[in-house]
């Protein structure tokens, strides 16, 4: 760039507003060009992204926008039901034999 080029382009005078018609014209179109490819490249990306995020679960959707309500997901009920569970197994496995029992056992 020559010195009157540079001492245009800190002035103020850039591709965009410069002082040739052309230039100006061409950098404007592209900068709509650019800023199309960006936003749609963004639209793009979230409905992909929307997609992903519907698509393992469309049955459920359907089946939920038909009508039908879901089962309570209570994993704290079960947790307290295996836990009964495992107490008595151990309280079983403790507890000892009552002595006629045990001879009736013996017996047979």
């Amino acid at each position: 760039m020559a010195a009157t080029e540079l001492i245009k382009f800190f002035n103020g005078y850039g591709l965009v507003n410069g002082p040739n018609r052309n230039i100006r014209q061409e950098a404007g179109i592209m900068m709509i060009v650019v800023s199309v490819l960006i936003f749609t490249g963004a639209l793009v990306a979230a409905i992909a992204t929307i997609a992903m995020m519907i698509a393992p679960q469309w049955r459920r959707i359907v089946h939920l926008a038909t009508g039908h309500t879901e089962a309570a997901f209570t994993p704290l009920a079960t947790l307290v039901v295996a836990e009964r569970r495992i107490a008595v197994r151990r309280w079983a496995a403790g507890s000892p034999v009552p002595a006629p029992l045990a001879r009736r056992r013996a017996a047979a």
